[in-house]
């Protein structure tokens, strides 16, 4: 009966019922989109992060304490065993040691002023996790595991005046500090607009093993699991197959940058989401306490009647949840297609603006409609339904009925 009531009072008042729709409709789909596009970019960061990062990564104390140094000194010396033995952890897939030290890059024998990462990982890492393949504006990238050649970033090319086929001379140092010069052949140039790629030098690892003099040691050892949301037990795996060895294991997800802005995303979402209740719950209660008003003798006859306090709130929040989740329901499907073109199409942010940061974000950015965001939108349209009937409602069960059916209204 409850339930029947606030269906009809909902409709009592089209006009003003359909305006309290409409501004949840658009509070719900401008949320849609935006918690929508936040997932997008957000997971294609962390994707891109975990890649190039490790889903977990192994680094000696003493590396970790310095990583801003890139100490060469401090690298795992027989990356090859601890690969042997991390590969038989249950849930680790794959185990890739990575060396990576600032270079001059130049073209020919003469020492360069254009500075780049030297990164050296086997070429199955380059081609099948980091992807330089996908990514080639010319050439074909390596094609074995030779000292003798070079693969560099659209950037780097650009500065030192690379092409394919030149000789390009990478100068970097031995772990003991003294200078050491690799040249190789320039196979492939990739750009992705990010800087972590096209501001670096690609190396087979036997060439930068060379170059820093670690024997068959490297600075890190990334370990890949099947999945990146999985991180935090896989790093708790590989500490339990290491132990007191000296080494630090971290997820990426406990990295920074990545590990701050983890917890950004989830507060940036109840940002959002509390603003987007807050203005609609407004919408929905102001329709409220104007029903309230014009029921008042309504409210009393059904007091009399017998209905209770609890039955009166019912009423009234039923009322509210109605119009909410009719709104939410259209708002959810409109902000869902505004959303789906976004993930389709993209937004173009340039690569001025990617190539200034440190975080590998592409320079197309995509929503990611999906069900949580969905079920997000109309979640937010109930609470703006709860939040908006509260005080009508309570107002409303405390009429008197005899001073009720007294105001005639």
């Amino acid at each position: 009966m409850i339930a029947s009531l606030a269906w009809r009072n909902a409709r009592r008042n089209v006009r003003r019922s359909l305006l309290t729709a409409a501004t949840v409709v658009i509070g719900v789909a401008l949320a849609t989109v935006a918690l929508a596009w936040m997932d997008g970019v957000f997971a294609s960061l962390f994707d891109a992060g975990a890649r190039q990062m490790g889903h977990v990564r192994v680094v000696t104390e003493a590396f970790a304490a310095r990583e801003e140094l890139a100490p060469l000194d401090e690298a795992l010396p027989d990356a090859a065993a601890l690969s042997a033995l991390l590969v038989e952890v249950p849930g680790v897939e794959r185990v890739s040691p990575r060396i990576g030290q600032p270079v001059t890059v130049t073209v020919g024998d003469t020492i360069g002023d254009t500075f780049a990462l030297a990164v050296a990982a086997p070429i199955d890492w380059f081609n099948t996790v980091l992807r330089l393949p996908d990514d080639l504006v010319a050439g074909e990238g390596f094609s074995g595991e030779g000292t003798d050649q070079i693969v560099v970033g659209g950037v780097v090319a650009d500065q030192a005046g690379a092409k394919l086929g030149d000789r390009v001379l990478a100068l970097g140092q031995t772990r003991d500090g003294a200078l050491a010069p690799i040249e190789g052949e320039l196979v492939g140039i990739v750009r992705t607009g990010t800087a972590l790629v096209d501001q670096a030098v690609f190396l087979p690892l036997p060439a930068g093993q060379w170059m820093a003099d670690v024997g068959s040691g490297a600075s890190e050892l990334l370990v890949y699991g099947a999945d990146r949301n999985e991180a935090l037990a896989l790093a708790a795996s590989v500490r339990a197959a290491l132990p007191d060895r000296g080494v630090v294991v971290q997820a990426w997800s406990e990295r920074e940058p990545l590990a701050s802005m983890a917890g950004v995303i989830g507060a940036v979402r109840g940002v959002v989401a509390s603003l987007v209740i807050l203005l609609c719950a407004l919408a929905v209660w102001n329709t409220m306490s104007m029903s309230v008003r014009e029921r008042t003798a309504e409210i009393g006859v059904l007091r009399a009647l017998g209905l209770r306090r609890r039955d009166i709130v019912a009423l009234f929040v039923y009322e509210g949840v109605v119009i909410a989740l009719l709104g939410g329901f259209f708002g959810v499907l409109l902000g869902g297609a505004a959303a789906t073109y976004l993930e389709w199409v993209g937004v173009s942010i340039g690569e001025q603006v990617t190539q200034n940061t440190p975080l590998p974000i592409q320079t197309t950015l995509y929503a990611d409609m999906n069900p949580t965001v969905a079920a997000t939108g109309l979640l937010v349209a109930l609470l703006t339904a709860l939040v908006g009937t509260a005080l009508p409602a309570i107002a409303a069960a405390a009429i008197q009925p005899v001073e009720a059916m007294r105001a005639r209204r």
